[in-house]
């Protein structure tokens, strides 16, 4: 991987982040997923940003969608497509810390999506593939402190 990219994938995890903490106007609930379509993942293109037109808050996040239908399907069954782990990188969580993953780092596993953090060298992802039924109880034991 050359500099530029490992930089250009740092900027771009940034701006996830600092886009994931923005706080809507005249709400007080944060974007979640940086605002990606949560039912993009689960569809063949895979996640894609959402628009401001068309929302829905759900657990004091502001979910944006792509289209009436995917906003639509949300609704209809919000546990279907919520991340697993409050959307933290689960590696990360396995290990006991909560990182801001890069929303574009994802797996469907099991039927849960689950996110990870790419930074530089670290690709969370990857990681968990190694050993994932370790890394999933590991996390789940840390999810219990971790997220309450």
């Amino acid at each position: 991987m050359s500099t530029h990219s490992s930089v250009v994938r740092a900027l771009i995890a940034f701006v996830a982040l600092v886009f994931a903490m923005f706080v809507h106007a005249g709400s007080s609930a944060t974007v979640a997923l940086g605002g990606y379509d949560v039912v993009s993942y689960r569809t063949a293109s895979g996640p894609v940003l959402g628009t401001t037109a068309i929302t829905t808050v759900y657990a004091a996040h502001e979910y944006r969608f792509i289209t009436e239908e995917n906003r639509t399907q949300f609704l209809g069954n919000p546990g279907r497509y919520l991340p697993r782990y409050d959307g933290w990188c689960a590696t990360s969580l396995s290990m006991g810390r909560l990182v801001v993953p890069d929303y574009t780092n994802f797996k469907l596993e099991d039927g849960s999506l689950l996110l990870f953090e790419h930074d530089g060298f670290t690709n969370g992802h990857t990681l968990w593939d190694t050993d994932p039924k370790g890394f999933r109880a590991r996390a789940d034991q840390h999810a219990v402190d971790l997220l309450k």
